[in-house]
């Protein structure tokens, strides 16, 4: 698996560096441990959806996941590139048997570019109020500025309190905390979207449509933990 050793290589690197000698032991154990974990579930996913027949297409290189990272100038959490250097998402119109479809890299890249066009197109005044409100999420790709300005309008005069996420079960999380959101899969023909998103502090945890800014795991393998042992927690 040399995407995962590469991955942490470089993280033992930079630690060496800058961490006293008598924690180094400690931290590539750490760093093996946390491996292990996302890196196990992933392969028990994947493992299951192979028995299940699913098709699937074959895992992103990291040719792939570079361009990917370069092409929206971010760096995807170890998790997330790890499963895709797996699987590079379902095959067109295919899924599993709950009806959820993985979305390859492409497929990602494009509707984020779309989605990005749309909010150019708004004023910032509109934007601020329709991301409030999750106004794209509700009408969808196709919704129309002027039926979002239009709503954006009536509620201007009512202010939104907004507080810091303080945990899984109970936070609900506004789409303005994500400074970057990663559409990833999908529900019974796009019904609603999962979510990857980063937030202020740069942590990662997804959520979905299904209730909008909705903490549904606290990372991507955190996901995957829950796909295997309680799909109905994410609307499965």
């Amino acid at each position: 698996m040399p995407l995962l050793t590469e991955l942490r290589d470089k993280a033992t690197s930079i630690y060496k560096h800058c961490a006293p000698n008598g924690a180094k032991g400690r931290h590539e154990q750490q760093v093996t441990m946390v491996e292990n974990d996302f890196t196990a579930l992933a392969q028990k996913v994947v493992e299951q959806w192979r028995n299940e027949n699913v098709p699937l297409n074959t895992g992103a290189t990291e040719d792939e996941l570079l361009s990917f990272e370069k092409r929206f100038a971010l760096t995807l959490p170890p998790d997330f590139r790890y499963f895709y250097s797996l699987v590079n998402g379902m095959t067109e119109f295919e899924s599993d048997k709950y009806f959820f479809y993985l979305w390859p890299l492409e497929e990602i890249a494009a509707v984020m570019e779309r989605n990005k066009a749309l909010l150019e197109l708004l004023d910032e005044e509109t934007k601020e109020n329709g991301e409030r409100m999750g106004c794209l999420g509700i009408l969808g790709e196709g919704g129309g500025n002027s039926i979002c300005s239009a709503i954006s309008r009536v509620f201007r005069v009512f202010p939104v309190n907004q507080k810091e996420p303080s945990s899984t079960e109970s936070v609900r999380q506004p789409s303005s905390f994500c400074k970057i959101e990663i559409p990833f899969g999908g529900y019974l023909i796009d019904s609603h979207r999962y979510f990857l998103c980063q937030d202020k502090k740069k942590r990662f945890f997804v959520h979905s449509q299904v209730n909008v800014g909705e903490r549904l795991a606290d990372n991507f393998g955190h996901f995957l933990q829950l796909y295997l042992s309680e799909p109905d927690k994410l609307y499965l």
